[in-house]
């Protein structure tokens, strides 16, 4: 076929029969079927269970003797005598239906293929299950474990770091191809209790932060994790967010 044989077939809507064809319920499909031959139709992955013929005549022809649905799911069209086009409606054991408008025509016999529609993505319930994968990331890297699928990495500055009255002292990072888990401990060294909030540590490229407690006493210690995309991490740019922490450190 060639590229104005192609391009007229998508302007007319008619389907190849010798395609795959993607199923659409919310559409008749036209097709063009051999005149003479016997055409196979059917259902990839699937069962044909039933099928309407309209109309019932065409000329002289009964139409729905020139259609079999056999047992097997498949459906045979033999429509020899019929000129003119007429629709079928097959319906599957999955539940999918198909409405078609089949136009003999001199041509070679072939089969016509339906294929499924690409099943619904449910995002919502996408997003959760996706999070609570983050969450077990996120819970054995505050276990010192790490996730299935991620390495072990060496922190570019291993030096402890100091945010106000927090100090930070990297324990380890781990990293899968997609996300990065960078483990901390944190110790305040003041005489307050501090109430841990995560965008004192968050940066840009960070998803989420956990601690192991709420709240950092005075002269304790606790874990935390950053859950961040994959990206090199930079030995000139820190992944914490130091000045949240600084401006809400009392003055004086």
């Amino acid at each position: 076929m060639n590229k104005t044989s192609a391009f007229l077939l998508g302007m007319t809507g008619f389907v190849p029969t010798y395609a795959v064809v993607p199923m659409n319920d919310q559409q008749v499909m036209e097709v063009s079927i051999s005149g003479k031959g016997l055409t196979r139709l059917s259902v990839q992955g699937d069962l044909i269970q039933d099928i309407f013929v309209y109309p019932f005549m065409v000329g002289e022809v009964v139409t729905h003797e020139s259609i079999q649905l056999h047992k097997s799911g498949h459906v045979f069209i033999a429509p020899d005598g019929l000129k003119e086009s007429f629709y079928l409606t097959v319906m599957t054991q999955k539940g999918q239906v198909q409405d078609l408008k089949l136009s003999p025509s001199i041509q070679k016999a072939a089969p016509l293929v339906l294929n499924l529609p690409d099943p619904e993505v449910n995002t919502e319930e996408a997003e959760k299950e996706n999070r609570k994968i983050l969450e077990k990331y996120v819970l054995a890297a505050l276990q010192g474990i790490p996730p299935r699928g991620f390495k072990v990495l060496t922190f570019p500055d291993a030096s402890c770091r100091k945010l106000g009255d927090i100090y930070l002292t990297p324990v380890a990072s781990y990293t899968s191809s997609s996300h990065r888990l960078n483990v901390f401990d944190l110790e305040n060294k003041g005489d307050k209790d501090i109430v841990l909030m995560p965008e004192f540590f968050l940066s840009s490229d960070d998803i989420s932060v956990a601690f192991e407690k709420p709240t950092l006493m005075t002269q304790g210690k606790i874990r935390m994790v950053i859950l961040s995309q994959v990206q090199p991490l930079s030995t000139t740019k820190s992944s914490i967010s130091t000045e949240p922490l600084a401006s809400t450190q009392p003055q004086g």
